[in-house]
């Protein structure tokens, strides 16, 4: 078998697990909504009550994640810092948040160890 051809099935192999794992995410971010209103039919950005906070220094990774939850209907918010992240919570809890453990200047872990100390990740 010619390289590319072992190239060719390895991407092929690999864009089949993302495909699972967007399956995943799609019915994990549905289940979360259950009972809520995130149909995008009939409401509109501000009468949806459930807030999704995307923490990713990865553009990518947080457009990609956006467009998932936006096109379940939830209300999106995106930060690429720790930092970012934080000041928005603190105006706002989200009722889930996406949060990248591996973030350029900080952690994710750390962030959830503020928000553990501020007890901002059990305000209603």
């Amino acid at each position: 078998m010619s390289t590319d051809q072992n190239l060719i099935r390895t991407i092929k192999k690999e864009l089949a697990e993302i495909r699972k794992r967007v399956v995943l995410l799609e019915g994990m971010i549905g289940r979360f909504g259950q009972g809520k209103p995130n149909s995008g039919n009939d409401t509109t950005p501000s009468e949806i009550q459930t807030s999704i906070l995307i923490v990713d220094d990865e553009e990518g990774v947080r457009d990609f994640l956006s467009f998932i939850c936006e096109s379940k209907g939830y209300r999106v918010r995106t930060a690429d810092r720790g930092r970012d992240a934080l000041e928005y919570i603190e105006q706002e809890t989200p009722d889930l948040m996406f949060l990248d453990i591996h973030l350029k200047g900080g952690s994710g872990v750390e962030l959830a160890r503020i928000l553990q100390r501020r007890n901002l990740h059990r305000r209603s």
